[in-house]
């Protein structure tokens, strides 16, 4: 079976959704349900460490786990590695720097900076080679692009080397371009498509997060392969609020 790093090299067609919140239930849950990968949100959800490595232990590989960094810092980035995730999205990542410091961060030497540990990544010191010699390879280095300035530096930060593929965050993207709260503005819009066009032409993955499965596959026809599509907390609001409107008539 082919890793999700190599499924997402080969541009297959790859449905995540938002996991936010801190249970492992949920995590295992929307896995079964067949997702290909979960997005853990530990910038705006209050997932903890532990939280985070009791969900990548109750999914289980039936999905890939990536968690999106609270902070771009070598220390977090680290430590959430050694839990066993299958890669990591990093925030507000404006320019080309950022995102190698990022990349560099998230490499074992001579690649990178990552320290090496005894944590469940590598067996808790059982697979202690394996994951050294596989890690490199197998983790999925993701930024988003979510603001002017990025779409800006677009093309500098997709030749940042070793980098995955890149996801677009609409809602930051469109408030730093003065229109908060409107995703589907023609420029907004227009600064998406840009994105995807460029991530297409430098052959990376690139999504785009929707709550809509209408928009989901607008920016899959744009060229998207990685598809993050709904979260947790609307699928459980959706269809709680449909059952009680079914039932009152």
């Amino acid at each position: 079976m082919l890793s999700f790093a190599q499924r997402l090299k080969n541009r297959e067609k790859l449905y995540g959704t938002f996991v936010t919140l801190p249970s492992p239930e949920v995590a295992e849950l929307l896995a079964l349900s067949g997702f290909d990968w979960l997005w853990l949100d530990a910038e705006h959800a209050p997932l903890d460490f532990l939280t985070l490595q009791r969900m990548i232990q109750a999914v289980a590989k039936r999905a890939a786990c990536l968690v999106r960094l609270p902070l771009s810092e070598p220390s977090v980035i680290g430590r959430l590695l050694d839990m066993g995730c299958d890669g990591l999205i990093a925030p507000q990542i404006h320019t080309a720097q950022a995102a190698r410091q990022f990349v560099r961060a998230m490499r074992y030497p001579p690649e990178g900076t990552r320290g090496v540990g005894l944590a469940r990544a590598a067996g808790y010191g059982l697979g202690f080679q394996e994951n050294l010699e596989r890690a490199n390879q197998e983790l999925v280095a993701l930024v988003q692009i979510e603001s002017a300035e990025a779409v800006n530096n677009v093309e500098a930060i997709l030749e940042t080397p070793g980098l995955d593929g890149v996801i677009i965050g609409p809602n930051d993207l469109a408030a730093t371009m003065g229109f908060i709260g409107q995703t589907l503005h023609p420029e907004v819009q227009s600064a998406i498509q840009r994105v995807v066009e460029f991530a297409v032409k430098a052959s990376l993955p690139v999504g785009v997060f929707t709550g809509d499965t209408e928009e989901a596959k607008r920016y899959e026809s744009w060229g998207a392969t990685l598809i993050p599509v709904g979260a947790d907390v609307l699928f459980l609001a959706h269809g709680a609020k449909k059952t009680l409107e079914t039932m009152k008539g």
